[in-house]
């Protein structure tokens, strides 16, 4: 849905570059899990800000499942994506169903995350040949930012039909960690991410470049672990 909004023509200080604003923090009501998180998102285009006709609003929970991946600390999601102004029953509303976990092999550090996400449209299912199914791996790299806690992520999106292997497939390469500079929280974290068509690399004109930085908001939900992003989509070739 996002990309529809901005073509890769364009750049961040273009008209058609995207801005996302996201709120998550425990909610009142939810998911059995007392830990369980729920995001309210909202993007679009910040020449005609977010309550244009084009934004695009998504309500996500997060919480420990009751049935899942082996270990215990797994996460489920549901999230929700559509138009503001007709609202999620809309018939271009996506949903995705995600679900994390420790993988059983993947990198070398045993806190490695291993994500199975699935998107499609609600009206006709996951099964609908325009789902797209994602295999992402995140764990410590052995190089990367000077802190310790740094992540390194690999993400493959491909069509369930015709498999990741099709010239379709999208790979994304994604670095985390904190910053030398940002917000004021010392937990901030900035993220720099790159994803392109993996026949023709990351240098590719039609790659997307993505900055993202989350941290801890002056002002926010009331619990003191609300987190708030802002997060920009353009063009790498232009800023």
């Amino acid at each position: 849905m996002l990309l529809h909004l901005w073509t890769p023509n364009h750049g961040l200080s273009s008209s058609r570059a995207i801005i996302c604003y996201s709120i998550c923090g425990h909610p009142n009501h939810g998911l059995s899990s007392s830990r369980a998180i729920i995001c309210y998102s909202i993007c679009g285009h910040p020449n005609h800000g977010l309550r244009s006709s084009r934004a695009i609003i998504c309500y996500s929970i997060c919480g420990h499942p009751n049935h899942g991946l082996s270990s215990s600390r797994a996460i489920i999601c549901y999230s929700i994506c559509g138009h503001p102004n007709h609202g999620l029953s809309s018939s271009r509303a996506i949903i995705c169903y995600s679900i994390c976990g420790h993988p059983n092999h993947g990198l070398s550090s045993s806190r490695a995350i291993i994500c199975y996400s699935i998107c499609g449209h609600p009206n006709h299912g996951l099964s609908s040949s325009r789902a797209i199914i994602c295999y992402s791996i995140c764990g410590h790299p052995n190089h990367g930012l000077s802190s310790s806690r740094a992540i390194i992520c690999y993400s493959i999106c491909g069509h369930p039909n015709h498999g990741l292997s099709s010239s379709r497939a999208i790979i994304c390469y994604s670095i985390c960690g904190h910053p030398n500079h940002g917000l004021s929280s010392s937990r901030a974290i900035i993220c720099y991410s790159i994803c392109g068509h993996p026949n023709h690399g990351l240098s590719s004109s039609r790659a997307i470049i993505c900055y993202s930085i989350c941290g801890h908001p002056n002002h926010g939900l009331s619990s003191s672990r609300a987190i708030i992003c802002y997060s920009i989509f353009g063009h790498p070739n232009h800023t």
